[in-house]
């Protein structure tokens, strides 16, 4: 009895369809999206446990891919964060992520092995750079610091950046009219209540100022400065481009 033909359904409910059988241990199968894997058991057709790794498996869009990264520990972790940011329909993570509302993954990010392959050589970079006796910080994918306003994440536009200098540009949404990293402070028993609030990972500065175009300015310069000094930190191991946007960076005042 030939079993060429057959029908199956697998545990991710795509079909698929056995092309060639040689015997119960090694047989091909064509699944319904059109990729093709061979030396697949029969019993584990039966099954059902036989695994597309191209079936977009997390939030509709990505997949798993074939290669020697598996679906489990740090990179898997960023990378499934790095989806639900982008494509998760739970309006509790849209709630808390709106920034990502409009952003996307490119076709290689998709693929996990592509992402994880580069994660990998971007750590290697990395730790090539660093001193003697120095530790690995923890490192960011980031999207927008090199290429302001950047929607995509891909392969040309994310780097690993250490966390303390991603942190320093991670701001939430203002619902007033003010600068950011100022505030109005209406219940301040005093004629200066405008903040000036530097918080950024190891640095927190706060002073109250009587107009917001002084706690702006106050702001900025110590921003600004910040940052200039985050860039000498990590000049060693940063891309030679965001070292250089870094090292001049400028904030536009707006009052």
């Amino acid at each position: 009895m030939t079993r060429v033909g057959q029908v199956f359904t697998n545990f991710q409910k795509e079909e698929l369809e056995i092309i060639e059988y040689f015997n119960n241990r090694n047989c091909t199968v064509k699944f319904s999206s059109g990729h093709i894997r061979k030396n697949v058991q029969y019993d584990k057709i039966l099954l059902g446990n036989v695994k597309n790794p191209y079936f977009p498996s997390v939030y509709g869009k990505g997949y798993i891919g074939e290669g020697n990264y598996l679906a489990s520990g740090k990179k898997y972790e960023i990378w499934q964060k790095m989806l639900e940011r982008c494509f998760c329909e739970n309006i509790t993570v849209k709630e808390k992520t709106p920034t990502y509302h409009d952003c996307i993954v490119s076709e290689d990010f998709i693929n996990f092995q592509n992402f994880a392959n580069w994660y990998a050589k971007e750590t290697t970079r990395i730790l090539s750079k660093l001193k003697n006796f120095e530790q690995l910080p923890i490192l960011c994918v980031d999207k927008d610091l090199l290429i302001t306003d950047n929607k995509i994440y891909s392969e040309e536009t994310c780097l690993l950046i250490p966390f303390e200098i991603n942190n320093i540009f991670c701001t939430l949404k203002k619902t007033d009219n003010l600068p950011n990293g100022v505030s109005y402070q209406s219940s301040r028993n005093s004629f200066k209540k405008y903040c000036a609030n530097v918080n950024w990972y190891v640095k927190n500065i706060s002073k109250y100022f009587e107009f917001a175009t002084e706690a702006e300015d106050y702001y900025i310069y110590h921003k600004e400065l910040f940052v200039h000094q985050q860039a000498e930190k990590f000049k060693h191991i940063l891309d030679e481009r965001l070292y250089l946007k870094l090292s001049t960076y400028k904030i536009k005042k707006l009052l």
